[in-house]
C-alpha cells in the first residue's frame, strides 16, 4: 500500500459524502412525490470496473442493481465519452426491476482517464403503458407495463439527447413530472463527478483509485470475519405468494441456504416457475433481496412487505391530472430479542416513506380522513409482539378516478415463530359514497371511482415470537397504555389479570382498522 491509511480512510469517509450529497440533491431537485418525499431512488458511485464502492441511504432493493447497470453500461455502450449519460429500464439485464426504476449512468474521467462512474435509480411516477402510473395489477406482458429503455444516451457529452426526451414526453402521461426527473436524476450525477474531480486534484486520481480496491477489499474481509461468526449449516423456508392477479396462484416459494465459513449458498430450487401475471421476480430482483439479507446478518451497521397503491385522479381545484402512486407500510415481524417495529415500509424498500398527509391533500386534491394503527386483537402475539400496521382512508372528491393496487400478503398472512401468533393480512376496501358495503381486495386494476367514495388501505400486523404467555407483563401493560392491544387481548392472550387489563377497557371492543357492524362486506 503506497498511501498510508490515514489517508485512505479520509476518502473512503468522502466517498461516502459524495453518495450523501447525490442523494440529498435528487431529493431537493426531483417534481415528483414518490422521490422526494418518499424517497424511492438509490444514488452511488463504482470504479472502473463498475464495482459499487459506496452508496447513499434510500432503496435497499437497489443494493446489487445499481452495481449490475454500471457494468451493464460498459458492456452495451462502446465509446463512452465524457459527460455521457446513458438511460436504462430494461427489467431482465443490467440490474432492471420494474420499468418504473429508471437508472441513468456517467461515466467519470480525470484527464482522459476513466476512474469510475456514478449512478442513481429512481422510481419515475409514469413512463406509459396501459395503466396510469405505470403500474398494474393485471398486466400479461411487459409492452403493457411502460415503455421499455434499452441503454442508450439521454446526454451526449454534457448536451441532453432531444429525441430521447421526446419520446419520453410523448410516452407519459405527465410528461413534465418525468422530464424533470430525467434532469434532477442526471444532476445529481453531475455533483458526483465535481466530487470525485475534487478529490482527484487534492490527493491526486492515483490515490483515489487506490482507495477504492481498498474498500472494496476491506468489504470482503469484513463479510468473511462476519461469516465465521454466524451459525454454520443448512436451513430451509417456505412460504406462498398470494397470487398473479389474472386469477392464478397461490404459488409456492422455497429456499434453502447454506452457510460455511467461505460463502453463502441460496437454492430456490422448488418454488413455482415463471407465471401469466405480472409478480415475476426478475434475476436482479432476486440477487437483491438475498443480498440485502446477508448485509443484514453480516455487517448490519455500515451504510448501505411491499403493497404499492397508484391512484389516478382529476385535482378538483386545478383540473390537473393527478397520479398519487406510494408503497404502504406495514408491521414488522418480531424477533427473538426485539418486538417488531410499527408502520414502516419493508425492508426491500429501505429508507422510505409515505407520502405526508398535507401533501397528499394538496398535491392530489384528496380527502386524508383517517391515518392511525391497525388493530387486530391476537395478530402477531407473542413473547416479543409483532409491529401493528396502518389504516389510511382516501376520500375521492373529483369526479372520476382508477384506483390499481398490487399487494401481498392478503390472502397468507406473516407467520409466528416459536409459538408467536400469525401476524394479520393487508387488504383494501373501497365504500361507495351513500352505501355502507365495503369491497374488499388485495389486487385490482383500475377500479373506477367516484366522488364521495371511500378508498381504506390497510396493512397487516407483523407475526409474534414466543409464547405470548411469557411476555413480560410491563410490556403487555405498556402495550395498554399505547393503546397498541386491547384490555381483552391482555387478559386473553398474555394472562394479565382483568383488574389490570381494565384500563385498556376502552379499547375492548372492534378494533380500528376492520369495518365496524353496520358495514357488511360484498
Amino acid at each position: 500500500m503506497s498511501t498510508d491509511r490515514f489517508t485512505l480512510d479520509v476518502l473512503r469517509e468522502g466517498f461516502a459524502a459524495i453518495a450523501d450529497e447525490m442523494f440529498v440533491s435528487l431529493q431537493r431537485t426531483s417534481q415528483s412525490p414518490i422521490i422526494y418525499e418518499v424517497l424511492d431512488f438509490g444514488v452511488g458511485i463504482a470504479d472502473a470496473r463498475g464495482e459499487l464502492v459506496c452508496q447513499g441511504n434510500g432503496i435497499a432493493g437497489f443494493l446489487g442493481p445499481l452495481g449490475d447497470v454500471i457494468r451493464e453500461t460498459v458492456a452495451r455502450v462502446p465509446g463512452l465519452r465524457p459527460g455521457d449519460v446513458i438511460i436504462a429500464n430494461d427489467p431482465y439485464s443490467g440490474g432492471g426491476t420494474h420499468l418504473s426504476d429508471v437508472a441513468l449512468v456517467r461515466p467519470i474521467y480525470w484527464e482522459d482517464d476513466l476512474i469510475g462512474f456514478a449512478a442513481a435509480k429512481g422510481h419515475w411516477t409514469e413512463v406509459g403503458g396501459k395503466d396510469p402510473g405505470s403500474w398494474t395489477a393485471d398486466s400479461a406482458d411487459v409492452y403493457a407495463e411502460g415503455l421499455q429503455l434499452p441503454f442508450v444516451h439521454a446526454y451526449r457529452e454534457g448536451a441532453g439527447v432531444p429525441e430521447i426526451r421526446a419520446i419520453l414526453a410523448a410516452n407519459s402521461r405527465l410528461p413534465d413530472m418525468t422530464l424533470g426527473d430525467l434532469t434532477a436524476q442526471a444532476a445529481c450525477l453531475e455533483v458526483a463527478e465535481r466530487r470525485l474531480h475534487e478529490m482527484c486534484a487534492r490527493y491526486g486520481a492515483e490515490t483515489v483509485v487506490q482507495a477504492m480496491d481498498v474498500i472494496l477489499d476491506r468489504s470482503e474481509l469484513l463479510a468473511r470475519l462476519a461469516l465465521a461468526n454466524i451459525p454454520h449449516g443448512t436451513f430451509t423456508a417456505s412460504d406462498f405468494t398470494d397470487e398473479d392477479g389474472l386469477g392464478n396462484g397461490p404459488f409456492p416459494v422455497n429456499v434453502k441456504v447454506q452457510i460455511s465459513d467461505t460463502e453463502v449458498v441460496c437454492d430456490f430450487t422448488g418454488s413455482h416457475p415463471q407465471v401469466p401475471g405480472p409478480i415475476n421476480c426478475t434475476w436482479s430482483g432476486l440477487v437483491s433481496g438475498v443480498r440485502t439479507v446477508f448485509k443484514a446478518i453480516t455487517d448490519p451497521a455500515v451504510p448501505a412487505t411491499v403493497c404499492s397503491t397508484s391512484l389516478a385522479l382529476t385535482h378538483p381545484d386545478t383540473g390537473e391530472q393527478t397520479l398519487l402512486v406510494e408503497p404502504q407500510p406495514g408491521g414488522w415481524g418480531a424477533s427473538a430479542i426485539k418486538d417488531g417495529e410499527h408502520g414502516l415500509v419493508s425492508v426491500g424498500d429501505g429508507e422510505t416513506y409515505v407520502i405526508p398527509v398535507e401533501v397528499a391533500e394538496q398535491r392530489y386534491g384528496i380527502r386524508v380522513e383517517r391515518f392511525g394503527f391497525n388493530i387486530v386483537e391476537r395478530a402477531g402475539a407473542g413473547r416479543r409482539r409483532g409491529g401493528r400496521g396502518l389504516v389510511r382512508e382516501y376520500r375521492v372528491l373529483c369526479d372520476e378516478a382508477l384506483l390499481t393496487v398490487a399487494w401481498g400478503r392478503h390472502l397468507f398472512p406473516p407467520w409466528g415463530v416459536a409459538g408467536g401468533r400469525d401476524g394479520s393480512p393487508n387488504y383494501v376496501e373501497v365504500l361507495r359514497a351513500g352505501s355502507r358495503n365495503a369491497q374488499r381486495f388485495g389486487k385490482a386494476s383500475r377500479v373506477p371511482l367516484r366522488r364521495g367514495d371511500l378508498v381504506r388501505l390497510v396493512t397487516g400486523s407483523g407475526g409474534g415470537y414466543g409464547n405470548p404467555r411469557e411476555r413480560e407483563p410491563p410490556l403487555v401493560l405498556e402495550d395498554l397504555d399505547d393503546e397498541i392491544i386491547t384490555g381483552r387481548e391482555a387478559t386473553e392472550v398474555y394472562g394479565i389479570p382483568a383488574i389490570s387489563a381494565g384500563r385498556g377497557a376502552r379499547r375492548s371492543g372492534p378494533p380500528p382498522g376492520h369495518a365496524s357492524s353496520a358495514e357488511h362486506r360484498e
